[in-house]
């Protein structure tokens, strides 16, 4: 529902990488248990500021977005990088 509402505001959808998905949870507990909002809103700032970053002409283009964002490490390996379109190598 929310990426649904975000296309039709013209912004793009959110993606949680796998790398993210402790930030993601955790900030979902602390609001459900302590009902506080700040972690889960910085979360989703931070997830569509890094989801705004991928796009590309190819699929190529795209996984090595995604690679040099650590999108696909687990949460222990590594954390989310936010590349910009000039860092791509």
């Amino acid at each position: 529902m929310m990426n649904a509402e975000l296309v039709s505001a013209n912004q793009s959808k959110l993606i949680i990488p796998n790398v993210f998905r402790d930030d993601y949870i955790l900030s979902l507990r602390r609001l459900t248990r302590q009902h506080d909002p700040e972690p889960y809103i910085r979360m989703l700032s931070r997830a569509h500021e890094f989801s705004s970053t991928i796009y590309g002409e190819s699929m190529d283009e795209i996984q090595t977005k995604l690679e040099q964002s650590n999108a696909f490490l687990l949460p222990e390996e590594g954390h989310l990088k936010i590349v910009s379109t000039d860092d791509i190598v």
